[in-house]
């Protein structure tokens, strides 16, 4: 299974761009940033499956997160819950496995510390919430720079060099539940390792990123930036390779769950 992580900066009149982006990578499964999309809501598109979450329609147009899978997967679809314009949930029973995709954009690490308070506390209350029987892969922009650590059950040694106040959040979120944030794990070149980038001021930095259990039956084969995908972001399409082992039992079975919304 490939997973896409992307902030688009917007999905205003380019959603259809994004997917053919999508589509050329053979992504099965994407979590999108800062849409901008107001409401909540489920569409088809192309080839895929859109389910997003964004602030009310009164309000001005920000933030936002979407979850775009491709529709072969729609039988395996249980249900899906918009928690808030920041973090969307599906709920996939999919070649034996209770499977929840959590998508997510975090707030900027300039943003005022009550208003990061509340958003962690979210995040925390949903993978409580999913429980710890499902798999859980959380993919999104969280705007934390979490550095790069030798022997770590959270953070790998393939990182960046820096660390912020955000990233250190995350750390601390992911020991808490056990996390494991996999970018960090696989040695690729600068080009393929840092996920935003700002060429006027020659910035750069990993900040979106793929999240599994440290004690996972998924097995992640890779996670890198892509530099041909463009949709007019300063932000890399980040491809992920997941390999599910095969389970034989629930293999054709869509157990519905509890939710606010089933497809």
């Amino acid at each position: 299974m490939k997973i896409g992580i992307w902030n688009t900066q917007s999905i205003r009149g380019k959603l259809e761009e994004v997917v053919k982006e999508l589509k050329k990578l053979n992504i099965d499964i994407a979590s999108l940033s800062e849409t901008k999309k107001k409401g909540q809501g489920i569409e088809q598109v192309g080839d895929y499956i859109h389910v997003y979450s964004g602030v009310p329609k009164e309000k001005r147009a920000c933030k936002g997160i979407s979850l775009l899978i491709h529709s072969k997967y729609k039988k395996f679809i249980t249900n899906w819950t918009p928690v808030n314009e920041r973090i969307l949930t599906a709920n996939l029973n999919l070649f034996g496995y209770k499977l929840t995709i959590i998508g997510t954009y975090g707030p900027n690490e300039d943003e005022e510390v009550a208003l990061k308070d509340q958003y962690m506390e979210l995040l925390n209350q949903t993978i409580i919430d999913i429980g710890s029987t499902r798999e859980i892969v959380l993919i999104g922009d969280l705007n934390a720079r979490v550095g790069r650590r030798l022997n770590h059950h959270t953070v790998g040694r393939h990182g960046e060099e820096t660390e912020n106040e955000n990233g250190r959040r995350l750390i601390n979120l992911c020991e808490q539940h056990e996390l494991k944030i996999m970018n960090g794990y696989f040695a690729h070149r600068d080009i393929h390792k840092f996920t935003w980038r700002q060429e006027t001021r020659h910035l750069k930095s990993i900040i979106d990123y793929l999240i599994v259990k440290q004690k996972t039956n998924l097995k992640i084969n890779d996670v890198r930036a892509c530099r041909g995908p463009e949709c007019g972001s300063d932000h890399y399409l980040v491809k992920g390779e997941i390999r599910m082992p095969y389970r034989r039992e629930n293999i054709n079975e869509a157990t519905k769950t509890s939710s606010t919304n089933t497809i």
